[in-house]
C-alpha cells in the first residue's frame, strides 16, 4: 500500500484542522458550543476517544520540543543552568507559559541568569504560580532551582 499517497488523500478529503471543531458543521468549537457531531482536530481526528498511550507521549515530546525551542530563542543563557534549574525551567514554561513566565517572574528569571539558585527559589516560592500549583509540585521546583 503507498502509505503516502493514502495520508495525502486524507488530508485533501478531511482537511487539516489545527484547532478542534465540529465534525458535522465544520465549525469551531469554543466555550459553550453546543456539538452536533464529534469534536475533531488534525485529519479528521476525534478527540472524544480515549487516547492511547502513545499518543499521549508523541504530544508531550512535541510540546517539550516547542518549549525548549522557546527558550533556547528567548533565554539562551538557560543552557549554562544545572541539569535540575533546566527541568525547572521548562516545567514553568510548559506551565506558565513563556510569556507568563517572562511577565510574572522577571525577578526569579534575573536571580536565575545571574547564577543565584537560592535567590531565584525564594523569588520563585513567593510567586502567585506557588499557590495555585500546590505546595507538592511547587516545592519540587523550587528545590530544583536550589540545585
Amino acid at each position: 500500500m503507498n502509505r503516502d499517497q493514502l495520508i495525502a488523500d486524507l488530508r485533501q478529503a478531511e482537511g487539516v484542522r489545527a484547532t478542534v471543531y465540529d465534525d458535522a458543521t465544520g465549525q469551531p468549537i469554543r466555550p459553550g458550543s453546543l456539538v452536533e457531531g464529534h469534536p475533531t482536530i488534525g485529519v479528521g481526528h476525534r478527540v472524544d476517544l480515549p487516547l492511547s498511550d502513545a499518543f499521549i507521549d508523541a504530544l508531550l515530546e512535541a510540546d517539550l520540543t516547542e518549549r525548549i525551542h522557546l527558550i533556547d530563542v528567548a533565554l539562551p543563557w538557560w543552557t549554562g543552568c544545572t541539569e535540575p534549574q533546566q527541568r525547572a525551567l521548562v516545567e514553568l514554561v510548559f506551565n506558565m507559559g513563556l510569556h507568563g513566565l517572562e511577565r510574572d517572574a522577571a525577578r526569579f528569571l534575573i536571580q536565575l541568569r545571574a547564577g543565584r539558585g537560592h535567590a531565584a527559589s525564594c523569588e520563585l516560592a513567593g510567586l502567585p504560580w506557588a499557590n495555585r500549583v500546590g505546595p507538592t509540585r511547587a516545592g519540587r521546583i523550587i528545590a530544583q532551582v536550589q540545585a
